[in-house]
């Protein structure tokens, strides 16, 4: 070990004469070596590389990731090699990030997709970690490799891991600032719903809501909105708004769009209100909702009407079940307190009203019906000095 060592030393004397590239080929073979002490030796002698020979290893770039990646993930007992392997990769990251010089960035790219499939964790991050330093670096050359790379990133939505997921959705927020391909990252998000429903169940609200942390939200809702409005799959169509309307009403990140639909007294309100009912019939439940949170109670009515001409699935009535359990959560307090005031929001009183008479005898039957009950007896109230006002006038009159 001290031989090899002091040989290394000789090299890095001689370090304007290394023929890098050729030290580079000869020893990555051995970053994969099942011996501890040959892997470890391989990848300090690579980091030794990299800090001396800088922009010669450049176009070597794609080769040494080959072999640093894999090592980033280690079994128990090879946490030294994780350590160097993660030193290595830091300089090699440092001198890309730093140089002027070209990069050969579909080998690079080849590389690090070909690592999304890695069975560690360690190694698939890493490799999404290295787009973004190129879409950092490179931007301008990555957008040529992008039809090549966005497969790869859609299909690592279906990771297991849950931080491998979420750093794919940063790097697919990042790419998506170039339009075209923010289209397509929206198209490409519901075809792979439409064919993995399981997906959509379990990470659906997550990946709508962490691409809402990189993408403006009412961006995402009007893209979605479209594609779905001419959705052929009805099936799909409903599950898919249903989810969206949950994100719409339950999601901290959406609390700016909640409250721009919460007033449709201006034309921009109007306009978004229009652009997500046309895609909201897909699904009854979340339509009627929209109309609730938007305050389009003479509208609610209309629809509970036509709801009593549907066959009411199951599937239905769980849907207004839920409704009728986040009626009682702060997002509609506004419309808790419009209660008290029925002369004011008649068609608000009508509409819940018609909802309690479509409910079977339930939970949320009972919850609803209290609710309204509750405030029944103050509107009454409220009614009876104009009740009596009307009296003596007919009495003086007649």
């Amino acid at each position: 070990e001290s031989a090899i060592a002091e040989f290394l030393k000789e090299i890095v004397k001689g370090a304007p004469s290394v023929d890098f590239g050729a030290m580079v080929k000869i020893l990555l073979p051995f970053c994969s070596s099942p011996d501890v002490l040959t892997r470890s030796t391989a990848l300090n002698w690579l980091n030794e590389f990299i800090i001396i020979g800088k922009e010669k290893l450049l176009p070597y770039s794609a080769e040494l990731l080959g072999g640093i990646l894999p090592c980033l993930s280690y079994e128990p007992g090879d946490t030294e090699i994780q350590i160097q392997s993660e030193r290595v990769n830091k300089s090699l990251s440092e001198i890309i990030s730093n140089t002027n010089e070209s990069l050969p960035i579909d080998k690079v790219l080849k590389t690090v997709t070909e690592q999304f499939l890695n069975q560690y964790v360690a190694t698939r991050t890493a490799a999404l970690k290295w787009v973004l330093v190129l879409h950092y670096k490179f931007p301008e050359q990555l957008v040529s490799h992008l039809d090549n790379l966005f497969p790869a990133l859609i299909t690592t939505l279906s990771d297991n891991a849950d931080e491998v997921v979420l750093l794919d959705l940063e790097v697919m927020a990042k790419i998506s600032a170039n339009e075209t391909y923010f289209e397509k990252l929206m198209d490409s998000l519901i075809n792979l719903f439409r064919e993995d429903s399981r997906l959509l169940e379990t990470r659906g609200r997550l990946i709508i809501r962490q691409l809402s942390l990189f993408i403006n939200p009412e961006k995402i809702f009007r893209t979605l909105a479209h594609i779905l409005e001419s959705e052929q799959d009805c099936d799909f169509a409903s599950t898919m708004i249903t989810t969206l309307n949950i994100i719409l009403l339950t999601s901290t990140e959406f609390i700016e769009l909640r409250t721009k639909l919460k007033n449709l007294s201006n034309a921009q309100s109007r306009e978004f209100f229009s652009v997500l009912y046309r895609s909201w019939c897909h699904n009854a439940a979340s339509t009627f909702s929209l109309c609730l949170l938007s305050q389009a109670y003479e509208h609610n009515t209309s629809l509970v009407f036509k709801f009593a001409e549907m066959d009411l699935t199951v599937a239905f009535l769980v849907e207004i079940d839920k409704l009728v359990q986040l009626i009682e959560s702060p997002i509609f307090t506004t419309l808790r307190l419009q209660l008290l005031e029925p002369e004011t929001y008649p068609h608000l009183f009508k509409c819940l009203y018609g909802l309690l008479s479509l409910l079977p005898q339930s939970q949320a039957f009972e919850m609803l019906k209290n609710r309204l009950n509750s405030v029944s007896a103050l509107g009454v109230l409220h009614l009876i000095p104009k009740m009596c006002a009307v009296y003596y006038l007919s009495l003086l009159l007649f």
